[in-house]
């Protein structure tokens, strides 16, 4: 499968579910996030067609995805700018 078309299953199946919750609960158990992490590269490795022993940064890079943890970093942050910018009558400010 080219890796373009196995992105978007990753962006569409995979990565909703790794970030799911994430704005609301930033606190993460690095143990935890330790599995999240492995699922995310185990599926990067596997779309890059790449073993077990490959250098990381590489994939990340080449399909254009983000570390998990940087990307649940980014979601709290962007629902945060969100909720800074909400009028003070709103029920989440």
């Amino acid at each position: 499968m080219p890796p373009s078309i196995t992105k978007q299953l990753y962006t569409t199946l995979v990565e909703c579910h790794l970030t799911h919750g994430c704005e609301i609960m930033p606190d993460m158990d690095p143990g935890l996030l330790r599995i999240l992490e492995d699922v995310q590269l185990r599926f990067l490795r596997r779309m890059l067609g790449l073993s077990s022993n490959s250098v990381i940064t590489p994939l990340y890079t080449e399909p254009g995805i983000m570390p998990i943890c940087t990307r649940w970093v980014s979601l709290t942050l962007r629902y945060l700018k969100y909720l800074i910018g909400l009028p003070n009558t709103h029920y989440a400010s």
